[in-house]
């Protein structure tokens, strides 16, 4: 058990093939879930307190393992996500993180970064656990703001650039790498304004995708239903 919880640094967990494609099964069936019981209410308190439940555990672990802030704090886009999606408004804002929260999601189980923690531990089932709990929050805060208004290209762009420079900012003061902004994983990059520019190309778009799928997959089944109703 003490390893569980232990703060000595290792190797991170490294899947195989089989357990990456496993990860990202569950993912897909999180989503179908979703669309499944979004408006059972039992299902929203269920992943409601996973969520909490998570960052709770996360953030208590992190204090008294007396993690650095480069680390330790709530700067990375999924996290910034969690917190939104649990606490903030419904609005634009919500509906971005919400949004967000998907696409981080599917990207952390694509290309998953754990923690420098041998399995099992905390940090590895709070990652999955978390992504897994933020992938249907999202999903249920989308699926009950139907009558939201789309996010516009200039709103997207708007919330990414002030983001990603607080994050920047962040990760520059502390020396750690939030975001991903300044050592970018999948090109090993270390050029700021190259990470910058890409990581805020590849949300905006991201997040814009996300929003026309889903719109264009509502409208469909909401066609097939009026037509069915006809039919009757």
């Amino acid at each position: 058990m003490s390893d569980f919880f232990s703060n000595q640094i290792s190797e991170a967990p490294n899947l195989n093939v089989l357990e990456h494609l496993f990860l990202m099964i569950i993912w897909f069936f999180m989503l179908y879930l979703c669309f499944r019981c979004y408006q059972k209410r039992w299902f929203h308190i269920v992943f409601w307190w996973l969520q909490f439940i998570q960052i709770v555990s996360l953030y208590t672990w992190y204090i008294v393992a007396d993690f650095p802030l480069s680390e330790s704090l709530p700067f990375y886009h999924c996290r910034l996500a969690m917190l939104f999606i649990l606490w903030a408004k419904p609005g634009p804002l919500k509906r971005y993180f919400a949004y967000l929260g998907l696409f981080g999601s599917l990207a952390a189980f694509i290309h998953p970064v754990f923690d420098p923690f041998a399995f099992p531990h905390l940090t590895f089932f709070t990652f999955v656990i978390g992504h897994y709990a933020l992938t249907v929050n999202c999903m249920l805060y989308l699926l009950s703001d139907l009558e939201g208004e789309m996010l516009k290209g200039k709103e997207v762009v708007k919330y990414t650039l002030i983001m990603n420079m607080l994050i920047l900012g962040v990760a520059l003061l502390t020396g750690g790498n939030y975001g991903f902004l300044r050592q970018a994983p999948l090109v090993n990059s270390t050029n700021l304004p190259l990470n910058f520019f890409l990581v805020t190309c590849l949300l905006c778009f991201s997040i814009l995708s996300i929003q026309a799928m889903l719109i264009a997959y509502l409208k469909k089944e909401s066609k097939q239903m009026n037509s069915q109703i006809l039919k009757k």
